[in-house]
């Protein structure tokens, strides 16, 4: 957590920081990087020295039946 002084180098310059949820693509990983200051942005970060892809918890089966139109249509 980073208190009300918000203090340290760290916390108040810019840096590039990597965007969640972003696709990674190896073509386009600079985009995946938005100007922040970690201070401004959240109130406390957390590291997690190790981390791995999710794998699905269980097999999704192909519907019987298409799935609905979500986007707008009729333009």
């Amino acid at each position: 957590m980073f208190g009300p002084e918000r203090a340290g180098r760290w916390l108040t310059s810019w840096r590039g920081h990597r965007a969640i949820g972003v696709v990674y693509n190896p073509r386009r990983e600079r985009g995946n990087y938005v100007p922040t200051r970690m201070g401004d942005r959240y109130d406390a970060l957390f590291l997690h020295p190790r981390t791995e892809a999710l794998r699905p918890l269980h097999h999704e089966y192909q519907p019987g039946e298409p799935e609905l139109e979500t986007g707008p249509s009729g333009f």
